[in-house]
């Protein structure tokens, strides 16, 4: 529990956002909110349903799921819309922020030189637009990279249902103002930071592209060729085994893992492991707390529980 004077309450009276509130006092500029920064008012986006994109020359339709945990848009062809309506559509250095949802708080900074398509978002997403004078959009999207980010998006969120966020709340943001000149400074060590990130995955997708031909060269495996996709094929019924009878585990591409073609043994992981257990189902309203024991899921830890077994 902490004291606070009733002068200092302003808005919400929950404490998350209160011991947030407190940290604003060990920034070096001043602290503007969001909505002194503004050009205009946030846009919520289409409600449309999105369906297949068959080529770049149609818009792309912008939702949560399309940006990564960097705020990037992903490297995929993603959905369109049967409708574009003209007011949906972005603009160069428009900024996007997640209103619902487990990636509530995420921020999307829009550049048109980046695609060579049209663009327009989706009703999960509110767009604002910022006064370049005093803000550069660029600044405000390396804020949001920040932990004192998301930081707040986790005090500022209602978690009714799932996590929320309006674009009233949004606007309440309370962010650092430096001279535009120390913004330009910041903007350049986070574009740095990304050129040198993407160099680095690009140099790493290449060398795990490289490892299969090695690795199988090494084990003396020979892979058949990839078959052509069929709607039937025709197997012996003494290749049949294992108890299997679907025609997925018995194409010719996994032949290979059937038969001891490699110049080493073919073992099953069966015969190599003293135990093979499966995990712990565990309830979704488990408590997530400090000092607890830790649960693994399949994305990672998730949360902590508070009765202990050995699975």
């Amino acid at each position: 529990m902490f004291l606070i004077n009733r002068g200092d309450i302003n808005g919400r009276i929950d404490p998350d956002i209160i011991l947030y509130r407190r940290k604003l006092l060990k920034f070096n500029f001043p602290v503007k909110q969001l909505k002194q920064l503004l050009k205009d008012k946030p846009q919520y986006g289409s409600n449309q349903a999105g369906i297949d994109r068959n080529s770049e020359k149609e818009a792309r339709y912008i939702r949560i799921t399309d940006i990564d945990e960097y705020g990037l848009l992903k490297n995929n062809l993603g959905v369109t819309a049967e409708f574009v309506e003209e007011k949906y559509l972005l603009k160069n250095n428009d900024i996007l922020f997640a209103r619902s949802g487990a990636t509530v708080g995420k921020a999307y900074l829009h550049k048109s030189q980046s695609v060579n398509h049209e663009c327009f978002f989706a009703g999960y997403m509110i767009r604002f637009l910022v006064n370049e004078n005093l803000l550069l959009p660029d600044f405000l999207f390396s804020y949001t990279q920040l932990d004192v980010y998301k930081e707040w998006t986790k005090a500022i969120q209602r978690a009714a249902g799932q996590p929320n966020i309006n674009a009233e709340e949004y606007k309440s943001l309370n962010s650092p103002l430096p001279p535009l000149e120390i913004q330009a400074e910041i903007i350049s060590i986070f574009e740095t930071a990304y050129n040198s990130k993407k160099q680095k995955e690009t140099e790493a997708a290449q060398l795990l592209a490289s490892i299969d031909g090695y690795l199988l060269e090494a084990l003396g495996i020979t892979l058949p060729p990839t078959s052509e996709k069929k709607t039937f094929f025709i197997t012996n019924s003494s290749k049949i085994s294992g108890g299997r009878f679907d025609p997925f585990y018995h194409l010719v591409e996994f032949d290979v893992y059937k038969t001891p073609i490699s110049k080493y043994p073919n073992k099953k992981v069966g015969d190599l492991s003293f135990s093979i257990q499966t995990g712990l189902a565990v309830r979704n309203d488990f408590r997530v707390e400090n000092g607890l024991y830790p649960y693994y899921g399949a994305n990672g830890i998730i949360g902590y529980m508070d009765e202990f077994t050995h699975d």
